[in-house]
């Protein structure tokens, strides 16, 4: 086994396809194939299920491909210390739904332009699970809502927002600024247990005295999208980002309220291991998000 195995696995994966990984690292699909296979025997474990929808991960092999994305980030953050030139490698970045869906793709566009030779790959999931694969090596930093205290990991915040409540569009039960106590008795439809959106919602409802739990939820949903969604088809109302409650609005999908006795604020965090500055790429990257994201 080599770094040429763990690279075509990991790449595999990636792509989803054999033949997309071969041309990605112009070999033939047979050498992939043969790699792969290499892998299996050596762990004594299938690591992929092909099927009619594409390659999946085993259990085993899920553990194999965040051993190996560390291990290949490790190897080529050394080849560009040691063999130096220009800014190259890969940097994969974790982040939540709304960092990755509405303001981190400009700024990786606008990077890349600039350092031709990096290519960043975006890893996307709830807060806590963006923290395990930092803490596992799986990426080299995230973006999310909230900061994680641990003590191998630095957050610091690199932009703040408010959260607004989303109606239907063809909802006239509220005008555009109303009180809280005027939505307690509505359907809600709300993120998962952890959102950083729904967590900075409740820890504010708590601060004015409104149990969470008394709330009357419709529904739980996954993503950003998925709640707008909801609240374009009437199945009750919501709290999400500014971010994607401004777009949702412009497209006429949904309708702003403002409340106008209780106002949550957060914060966008970008998040590290302590030693980043080790990996070069990571830490220029940094260095460009949070120069650009403060002086937008």
């Amino acid at each position: 086994m080599n770094i040429n195995h763990m690279r075509a696995f990991v790449t595999v994966v990636e792509l989803g396809s054999f033949n997309e990984a071969a041309k990605r690292l112009a070999v033939s699909q047979p050498a992939i194939t043969q790699r792969i296979q290499s892998l299996d025997e050596h762990f004594k474990t299938k690591l992929l299920q092909r099927d009619a929808g594409g390659v999946h991960l085993t259990s085993q092999g899920q553990i194999v491909y965040d051993q190996f994305l560390s291990i290949l980030k490790k190897w080529d953050n050394l080849e560009s210390q040691l063999l130096g030139g220009n800014l190259t490698g890969k940097l994969t970045v974790g982040a939540s739904t709304i960092p990755s869906e509405y303001f981190l793709p400009k700024y990786i566009k606008s990077f890349m332009d600039i350092y031709k030779e990096v290519e960043i790959h975006i890893r996307i999931a709830g807060s806590k699970e963006v923290f395990h694969w930092l803490l596992n090596g799986a990426v080299d930093l995230i973006v999310t809502g909230k900061p994680e205290d641990h003590p191998r990991l630095i957050s610091k915040p690199i932009l703040e927002e408010e959260l607004k409540i989303v109606v239907p569009i063809n909802d006239d039960r509220f005008p555009e600024t109303v009180k809280l106590a005027d939505l307690t008795e509505c359907d809600w439809v709300i993120r998962e247990s952890n959102s950083g959106t729904r967590l900075a919602w409740e820890q504010e409802l708590k601060k004015n005295g409104v149990d969470p739990k008394s709330l009357k939820i419709a529904g739980h949903m996954g993503s950003t999208e998925a709640i707008i969604a909801s609240v374009e088809a009437g199945i009750g109302i919501s709290v999400i980002s500014s971010l994607a409650a401004e777009q949702a609005a412009r497209y006429g999908r949904v309708k702003v309220l403002e409340i106008d006795d209780f106002i949550v604020r957060r914060n966008f965090y970008i998040s590290t291991l302590k030693d980043y500055e080790s990996n070069p790429l990571a830490a220029k990257f940094i260095s460009y998000l949070t120069h650009e994201m403060v002086h937008q």
